[in-house]
Parts: C-alpha cells; structure tokens; sequence
C-alpha cells in the first residue's frame, strides 16, 4: 500500500493501536509475513518451481534491508527454482503513458537484477493485470519472451472463441493466464493454479490494509501445499510459466495468431476496464476523502513533459535521472485504482511533484539568471517566447456533446489552439456537492470502430467494433487520441482531463467522467478536435508527449525579486551560479512502496510417451 497506514484508523473512527504502520513497515510486513515464507515451501519441496511477479522495487528494498533473504532468493532464481518476472521498476499504470516511461522503467528493471546477479524471467504479467498489444514491441526489444494475458480481458472481448488460448504475435508468445488446456495429440496439457495477490497465500486471504492482522498463517500455507501437491499426485509438474510455454511448443502445440485485443486490464467486468483508475471512484472519493483520479494522471503527464523538454534542453539529462524515478513511482496503480486511501494518494502526489521539481532544479542551474521566473519549453528544449496562448473562437466545435456535473454550474468556451491549431473546447464545472453528479461529458460515437493510439506507441488503429464481443469497455485513450468517426478525433489535453474513454455501443457515446472530483474543487476540461487520424496522432504528441510545457524556476536563496536575480547572474564573480550548484536543502526521502502483485504456477502434465524433461529445461533472459 503505498504511504503505508498511518492516519487511517483515525480516519475510520477506530482504535489505532498498532495500526498507524508506516510506508516502510508495511513494506517489511508485506516481505516478512508473505513473500519469506514462500521460499520456506520451495525449501520443502525441492522439485517445484514458483513463479513470482514483482517490481524492482522491491528487490531494491529486499537489497537494503533483507540482505540474507535476498540471497536465499538469488540461490533459488539461479537454481531455477523461483522464476523471477519484472517488467516494470513500480507498479505503474502504465498504459496510461507514453513509451518512454516504460522504457525507462524496463531497463531500471534491467539494471537492478543485473547488478544484484538476479536472473530475470522473459515472462511478463504486469501490475493490475494490464495488456496492450504494445507492449510486445518493447518485450522483444528487451529480451522478454512470454507475455500473459489476463483470461477475464481476453472473455470480454472475444466470448465467442473456443478455449483454449495459446497464442503468438509477431512471434512472441501469448499466453491466456488462467485458462486451462489439453493437448490430445501429445497428451500433454497445461493448467494455472495461483493467479492472484501473492500475499494473501501465507496469510488466510488476508491483505496488508488490515495492519496487524496481516500475518502469517502457517494453516493457510500448508494447506496450499497440499492441494498443489495433490496435482504433483495426478501427474502435474510445477513449472516455472516460461517453461510451461516452452513444454507445449516442444509437445507440438500450435500457437494460434493472436486476435485483436484492446488495452486493458485483469478484472474489466468489475472495474470498467481500466475506468475505475482513471476517474472510477472509490470508498474515499470525492467528499469521503482524497481520491483524486484526475489530479494524479494530469499530473503525471505534466511531470513527464517536463522531464522531457528539460533534458531536450540540457542535452543530457543524467542529472534528471532521479527525477525519472520519481516519476515512476508516482506513476502506481495504487492511488486511482481500487479504494485508495488517502496516503495513497498522496503518495503519489509527493513524488510526481518532486520529479517536476527536480526538473526546474535542473533547468535553474542552467538558467540562474531566471529564477522566481516562469520559463516556457518546447518538446524539442527551445525557450519560448511566452504561452502559446489560444485564439478566440465562437464558432462550432465540430463534434456533438453533452456536459452535465449534478449541483455544477457547468460552462463551455471555444477557441483555436495556439499549439496545434484545432479548435478547442473548454469545458468547466464549478463547485458542487459531490453526491449530486459526477462531472462528465458525453461525445457521440458512431458504434462502428474503436478507434484510437495503442498504448505505448504512436500507431493509431481501428478495430471493427463486430469482431469483438463488449458493448461496452473504458479504454485509456493513449496520447489523448479517441476516434469518433473517420473523420471526426478527439485529442484530450491530458493535463487537463485525463480520463479513461468509456465507450459504449449501445447509447452510441464516449463519456469522460471524473467521480473523485471534491465538491469544493473546480475543473476545466480542454478538448480538441481533428479531422484526420494523422492530425489527431500529430496533436496528440504536441499536447501530452513532448510538447511546450510552462516551468516555474525556484526563487535562488537570498533573491529578493526578479531584478535582485537578474543582477546576481551578471555578477562576474558567478555568484548565482554558485548558488546554484551548491548543495541542494535537505529533503525527506520517501520511501518507496513494496507491492507484491502476483505469483504464478504454471504446470506442464506430460504423458508417459512425452519426451523426457520437456518442462526441464531454463533459458536465460537475452540482454540487450
């Protein structure tokens, strides 16, 4: 739980006690109570193999302060005993990003287990169970060779296909987790049985958000173990997922080309896909606490164009590398998805808020001369003159919308961009009670397509709306692009609304709705309008990959105003740029969150003419 547990029992009206745990007491629980005593079943049964999905984070926090477990893990990695899968650095939501995060998150990853002397799996199942067709690109340019999709995102679309699922894109492997399968020609087949939060396996089914309670169980594991070991009876073998994939190709499986799936993620029927973390509420949002789905996400993107125009404009940005790791930590699912408390919340806050000011930091030292100043960038790092501000427009939008916000006095404003040129509309909700409507808006959307940016790419797609089997599904709206009709493509300014696109066929509409809105805030939402799916794409990296950002230079210490600031940087003795360089005040460290998402048990069944050791063999990540 990232920002751990303190102030919550209060909050709840209940006795703390040993509740108020802090971030990193919840991270040593987590570790303690749930993670250890799985390596505790690997020592009791030496011929299993365990596959575990956890970020890199937590194998840095498992370095620091489990230093022995870590190497008890190592000899169980390098053994082949435990399949160690990490495909992100924090458990980000990641399909709400451009690629470069995830990039930078993949060879952190990388860079962790290589200077821990961790064998990292090829196989990805991610945070939240997300998928998106692009995240194949990047598992081949890094060495990844499995990737899982989730069986509940995989049914929603695509109902009507006979199970089983074993698959392949582009020549990767897809596989359909939790489905299971036999193979009559070969005799061999495969099944899951653990696709799920790993720490609820050692500890009754009980999560880390119940504090003390979360503790190991010794009755709960063993009796795991032994209904995983009544498997091992009827001729199972516990396999590592990378080797259970590569058992079937061996046994003559056929991979089938893998059918168009959108992104989403593992529980899509519950959670309006990947709606309930961008704008879905929880059990603290809006009035009841401090849910704010737009406010991380619209954040997140201004952090990461600021990243990115600053490092354009110094031309290297090694001194921006922790502000990138900030960055990723902000980026956890945890804070907009399901309940997020408070600390969760503003876990994420505090972090994407340091990455913007490491950033300015960055750009001061450079510029001392504009401290206290606001400094507009370029995508590419050119200094701008000013904002690029809009043009006044009382014409048409283009594009049929209702907005509604309950109690909200609700306004509209057109104008042109004075970024890309398309028309703009403003949408603004005032204050209002939150329980009296959520604010939102409503396109009309032709039914025919879902049209948009794939995550994680710059490929604008369309997929018939026929050869899928939902009626309905929240899609993230990659880079802002949504497609309306042909000929008519919403581009959302994602630091300003930055919400899922819930489409739906039957009311023939794409709404964007924000239920974590607090009845004293205000909102504007800015919407702009192309006619083309070039333009929409074109405008979609202007507005929320790299494009002109406004920066805030902190005020240098002892600068009294801009003048003040100005003089000192023309001073021949460079006494602000001595200010500048000088040692930075002294900041909290906040430590990051532990999450260990998920673990896996693949198992090949091999038939007694299968060929010996057809789920034996480990194969070793290639490194780029």
């Amino acid at each position: 739980m990232a920002g751990g547990l303190e102030g919550m029992a209060e909050d709840l009206g209940i006795d703390s006690g040993d509740y108020d745990w802090s971030e990193e007491a919840m991270e040593d629980a987590i570790i303690r109570e749930s993670f250890l005593p799985l390596l505790d079943t690997l020592d009791r049964h030496p011929d299993w193999t365990l596959t575990f999905e956890m970020q890199a984070l937590m194998v840095e926090i498992m370095a620091e302060r489990f230093p022995d477990e870590l190497d008890r893990l190592r000899e169980l990695a390098q053994a082949g005993r435990a399949e160690l899968a990490s495909f992100h650095y924090s458990d980000q939501l990641f399909l709400a990003y451009p690629r470069e995060d995830m990039e930078r998150s993949i060879e952190r990853t990388i860079a962790v287990f290589d200077e821990l002397d961790l064998p990292l799996s090829g196989v990805v199942f991610t945070q939240e169970g997300q998928f998106g067709e692009g995240m194949i690109p990047l598992m081949q340019e890094y060495g990844y060779t499995v990737a899982v999709l989730p069986r509940n995102l995989f049914k929603l679309q695509h109902a009507d296909l006979p199970e089983p699922g074993f698959f392949e894109r582009d020549g990767t492997t897809v596989m359909i987790g939790g489905r299971t399968f036999e193979h009559g020609e070969s005799g061999s087949g495969a099944t899951w049985y653990f696709l799920d939060d790993g720490e609820l396996v050692a500890t009754n089914d009980l999560p880390p958000y119940l504090g003390p309670l979360f503790a190991y169980h010794e009755g709960s594991l063993l009796a795991f173990e032994e209904d995983v070991q009544q498997r091992v009876d009827q001729g199972y073998r516990i396999a590592g997922v990378e080797d259970c994939a590569q058992a079937l190709l061996d046994a003559g499986v056929i991979r089938e080309e893998l059918p168009p799936v959108l992104d989403g993620t593992w529980q899509p029927g519950d959670t309006d896909n990947v709606g309930l973390w961008m704008g879905g509420g929880g059990a603290w949002s809006g009035d009841d606490g401090t849910e704010r789905d737009n406010g991380v996400l619209t954040l997140g993107t201004r952090g990461h164009r600021t990243l990115v125009a600053v490092g354009a404009h110094l031309g290297d940005d090694a001194a921006l590398d922790e502000g990138w790791r900030e960055l990723l930590l902000g980026q956890v699912s945890d804070s907009t998805g399901w309940n997020p408390y408070r600390t969760e919340t503003e876990y994420s806050l505090a972090h994407l808020g340091r990455a913007v000011e490491i950033a300015a930091d960055a750009l001061l030292a450079a510029h001392p001369d504009r401290s206290g100043q606001v400094l507009w960038l370029d995508g590419d790092g050119t200094i701008l003159a000013g904002d690029p501000a809009d043009a006044i427009d009382d014409g048409p939008f283009g594009a049929e919308f209702e907005a509604a916000g309950g109690e909200r006095e609700v306004t509209v404003e057109h104008s042109v961009s004075g970024i890309t040129g398309l028309p703009v509309a403003a949408v603004s909700f005032g204050a209002g009670s939150h329980g009296e409507g959520s604010p939102q808006v409503s396109f009309s959307w032709d039914g025919e397509a879902y049209r948009g940016v794939t995550a994680l790419t710059h490929e604008v797609r369309e997929v018939d709306a026929d050869e899928l089997t939902c009626d309905a599904i929240g899609l993230p709206a990659a880079l802002g692009v949504v497609g309306l009709a042909p000929d008519v493509w919403l581009v959302l300014e994602q630091q300003t609304v930055h919400l899922a696109a819930l489409h739906d066929r039957t009311l023939g509409s794409v709404t964007f709705v924000d239920e974590t809105l607090g009845s004293d805030e205000v909102a504007t939402w800015r919407f702009q309008l192309a006619t083309t799916a070039a333009d929409a794409l074109a405008a979609g990296i202007q507005l929320n990959e790299a494009g002109p950002v406004a920066i805030e230079l902190p005020e240098l210490a002892g600068d009294d105003d801009d003048d003040d600031s100005a003089a000192a940087g023309d001073d021949d003795d460079g006494g602000a740029c001595a200010c500048a360089q000088g040692e930075p005040a002294p900041r909290r460290r906040v430590v990051p969150i532990l999450l260990m998402a998920l673990w896996l048990t693949g198992r090949v069944r091999r038939s007694r003419s299968a060929r010996s050791g057809a789920a034996c063999g480990r194969t070793r990540m290639p490194r780029p």
